[in-house]
Formats: C-alpha cells, structure tokens, sequence
C-alpha cells in the first residue's frame, strides 16, 4: 500500500472514531486537522488525533488512533513483540502528556473490532466492568488493559466518565479533585 493510500486509510479511521465518539457521547469530536500533527498552544484540545468538543469541558484523555494491519496479533501482544504497540502507546503518552491528559490508544485493523488501549489505574477509577477485558499488559512502567471500545459505550455514559474523571491540570501534573 502506497504512503498516500496509508495516509487515506489512518483519515478514515480517525473520521470513524471521531463518528462513534460522537453517537456515544452526544457532541460532536473531530479529526484534529493534520491528524494530530499541529498543536495548538491556545487549544489544549489538539494534542493528538480526535479533538473533543468545547461543550464537554475537560475530557480527561488524549485520544491516539492507529489502524495498522501489523503487529495487532494477539500473540504478538501477549508476547511483547508488537512494535507498533510499543511505539503507538509511547507516541499517545508523548502526546498526553504535553497537556497534562490521560493517553488513550484507540486502535484495529481491516474487518476487525475496534480496542481501546488505557493505563489500569485510569480504568480502575472509571465505574465500568468490562468482564471482557482482553488483558492487561506491562510496557515499561504502564499497565495497559485492552478492550473493546463497543464495551466502554456499553458500559458507561460518556458523563458517567467524565464524572470519574473529575480532573484539575497543574503544572505538577494531572491531581484528582476530591
């Protein structure tokens, strides 16, 4: 697959996420223009590839899209040999972190499901019991727990997170608001 068409194939994705985003949360999240390659140092919102709206306040995770047809094996995962998880996971933490925001991985391949990649302990605070989380896994100081992403819409409201989420930005870092 030529660059353009590979390009052509991450826009529609991001569009796609960007769309199922949407339905689930009522309000509109968008494709960050130039999929995530500006910042916007006015508009802390545009650090990755899907921008959340105004109207949700402070969305609490930095989203990060990947469809790539290698290294999403199962095996290859579970056998920490996924490169691309590896530098797909390290590309949404760099990201998320400018900003002071959770990384959030959003990803899948031809004619399979979608998954969302989070840290365990931002899953732990969600209200969501995913029975069916694929598993956790350990990259460098990171535990990931993977899942559907049709399983987060099911299982919790979009306000339902952003009230588990109830985040202040500092300077020193994201601290949870009691």
């Amino acid at each position: 697959m030529g660059v353009k068409n590979v390009k052509e194939k991450g826009n529609n994705f991001e569009r796609k996420v960007a769309k199922l985003l949407s339905e689930w949360s009522g309000v509109k999240f968008m494709r960050t223009p130039s999929s995530g390659a500006i910042h916007n140092f006015k508009d802390k919102r545009v650090v990755s590839d899907i921008v959340p709206p105004l109207s949700l306040g402070e969305f609490p995770f930095s989203i990060e899209c990947k469809c790539v047809e290698c290294s999403w094996e199962f095996s290859a995962i579970i056998e920490n040999t996924s490169q691309n998880l590896r530098d797909h996971w390290s590309q949404a933490v760099d990201d998320a972190s400018r900003e002071n925001l959770r990384p959030m991985l959003i990803f899948s391949k031809n004619f399979r499901d979608i998954f969302i990649a989070i840290r365990k302990w931002d899953y732990d605070i969600m209200p969501l019991n995913i029975i069916n989380c694929i598993f956790s896994y350990s990259e460098d100081r990171d535990t990931l727990v993977i899942f559907k992403m049709k399983d987060l819409f099911d299982g919790i409201s979009c306000e339902n997170l952003m009230g588990s989420f109830s985040v202040k930005n500092t300077d020193k870092g994201i601290v949870e608001k009691n």
